[in-house]
């Protein structure tokens, strides 16, 4: 009995998931080398993040080896049928499964950093909640779709039953990114002191907190906007095989954010240098009539010597 196949248009299919498989293998050289700097910068990280690092970066490439053998069956091995590809496709749903693994990662690594930094079990637990919740309904639309006997393009286009749990699964995730990132900046604010080196830190901590915040909230409402507006074509896989490693750059990234903040704390401050050269002009000038007038105590002393000799 011959295989159903089913025919669909090359250029709706093809063209955005080879745009994500670029994406996600320009993605994972840039995690590559954040995880070379991290192992030569020699911080003394405790035992768990380093594990952390080490179990993000492993899902990362075994996300991104599936993706590329994806683009090897379609571009490669099956470049000449493309608009009647008959072959089964499994990576898909491994893809979305290491996704919701890296993501419920990073967000619980955010989730610790929030509890140390606020000692609010509350912030912390309704991040935790979010998350696990997110990860559950991603973890749902994967077992909704598996299924060896299917094609790319069933594989990969949206139904409206995985339709309604993709909305669910990334709205899910907005609303965490968002608290991670309002939770962190309130408590980086609070930590001003009012000096300038610290102040100085303190604010590129926020701004990093910032980018990172915007960047997953941007990556997640714009899978949520894909999934409602167009559910019909591939335009969410862009965001889909490329979140994962895009929060890994983002936790990499945070943790690298240590040697700028070592920078910052070996530059001398204003104090320390003076203040602009006026203020540096009128200090020196001080110094050099200070020194003269100890130079004419000393010959009026000598002179006073010189009087009192017999």
């Amino acid at each position: 009995m011959a295989k159903e196949t089913v025919t669909f248009e090359s250029s709706s299919f093809i063209g955005v998931p080879l745009l994500a498989i670029l994406l996600n293998a320009f993605l994972f050289g840039v995690i590559s080398q954040q995880l070379f700097s991290y192992c030569i910068s020699g911080f003394k990280d405790l035992r768990h993040i380093k594990i952390f690092v080490i179990t993000q970066f492993a899902v990362v490439a075994v996300q991104s080896t599936v993706i590329w053998n994806m683009a090897w069956l379609i571009f490669v091995l099956e470049h000449d049928r493309s608009s009647n590809l008959k072959a089964s496709i499994w990576q898909p749903p491994v893809s979305s499964f290491c996704q919701c693994i890296l993501v419920l990662l990073a967000n619980l690594f955010f989730a610790s950093r929030i509890h140390r930094l606020t000692k609010s079990r509350l912030q912390s637990y309704l991040v935790i909640t979010f998350s696990t919740l997110a990860f559950i309904f991603g973890m749902a639309t994967i077992l909704m779709t598996w299924n060896w006997k299917k094609s790319p393009i069933e594989s990969i286009r949206l139904t409206p039953p995985r339709k309604a749990m993709s909305v669910v699964w990334h709205g899910l995730q907005a609303i965490s990114e968002s608290l991670i990132t309002l939770f962190l900046c309130r408590a980086l604010l609070k930590a001003r002191s009012g000096l300038h080196k610290s102040d100085r830190i303190v604010k590129c901590l926020v701004r990093s907190v910032i980018q990172v915040g915007f960047f997953a909230t941007l990556w997640a409402v714009a899978g949520l906007g894909t999934c409602l507006l167009v559910p019909r074509s591939t335009v969410y896989t862009v965001f889909e095989m490329t979140v994962g490693p895009i929060y890994t750059h983002m936790i990499y990234d945070t943790l690298l954010s240590r040697t700028r903040l070592r920078e910052h704390m070996a530059e001398p401050s204003q104090l320390e240098m003076g203040l602009p050269a006026i203020t540096m002009e009128r200090t020196l000038r001080s110094k050099a009539i200070i020194t003269e007038q100890d130079r004419f105590r000393r010959n009026d002393r000598h002179t006073d010597t010189q009087r009192f000799r017999f």
